[in-house]
């Protein structure tokens, strides 16, 4: 499987029990040393779990992520992280070219409700990063079904989660998933 906007791997090493293969991906270099040294202090085994440098959104991609075992995944995740890409289709495009055959791209962000909400503080430390504030059941199954899938399925959660109120106050998280 293959955490895309891994983080420190906390999804990955959930996984970890279920698939032969965990590899996560990050753009940021110090996610990626978390991600490998939390592994290492779980004595995880490095030739089953662990994270590389890379971006899916960049013109090319990053050559360190062009290699045959970041192809023909079961399973792409990505929690959390797709309101930050400025193109979500292009970012669902190369993950779904990245899935076997019958594999499945999953993600997990908010629920899109009303028009984009920004941050009102253009000075916010993260305002810069957020591109989206969440996505509706019809932008993900036509991210899906524009980029190859043969079906998909949107969820949402029940519960409502509160956030700063400078992004929207209460947030809802929504599961989609588009099989290849």
């Amino acid at each position: 499987m293959m955490d895309y906007a891994c983080g420190e791997g906390y999804i990955s090493r959930f996984f970890t029990p279920y698939f032969s293969k965990c590899i996560g991906v990050d753009e940021a270099a110090g996610m990626v040393e978390k991600f490998n040294q939390t592994a290492r202090q779980e004595k995880l085994p490095e030739t089953q779990i662990y994270a590389v440098k890379g971006n899916l959104t960049e013109a090319e991609g990053t050559p360190s992520i062009a290699g045959e075992e970041f192809f023909k995944f079961d399973l792409i995740i990505i929690v959390h992280a797709l309101h930050h890409i400025d193109d979500p289709q292009k970012l669902i495009n190369r993950l779904t070219e990245r899935l076997r055959p019958g594999g499945i791209v999953v993600v997990a962000d908010w629920e899109k409700k009303g028009k984009d909400v920004h941050p009102v503080d253009i000075n916010h430390p993260a305002a810069h990063t957020v591109s989206h504030s969440g996505f509706t059941e019809n932008d993900m199954h036509e991210f899906f079904k524009k980029a190859g899938c043969k079906e998909s399925e949107y969820t949402v959660l029940k519960e409502e989660m509160t956030v700063p109120e400078v992004w929207g106050g209460k947030k809802t998280l929504f599961f989609a998933k588009g099989r290849k």
